[in-house]
């Protein structure tokens, strides 16, 4: 698994590729005990597309 965190946000991937119910997304600002998995709410899907790109940017910076 990885994670990669803004001040508001927390995504996780549990695998390399996105794949079925193998992601989380929490809103820390709302939901500090990471009870709601926002990864189905189409209100945060512009959120996810950008977590996503964060987390393959990173990936890639530390895979060589």
């Amino acid at each position: 698994a990885a994670s990669i965190r803004t001040v508001q946000f927390r995504y996780t991937r549990w695998s390399e590729k996105i794949e079925e119910n193998n992601e989380e997304l929490y809103d820390h600002e709302n939901d500090p005990e990471e009870h709601i998995n926002l990864i189905e709410d189409k209100a945060y899907k512009n959120v996810l597309g950008e977590m996503r790109v964060m987390m393959e940017l990173k990936r890639k910076s530390v895979i060589r």
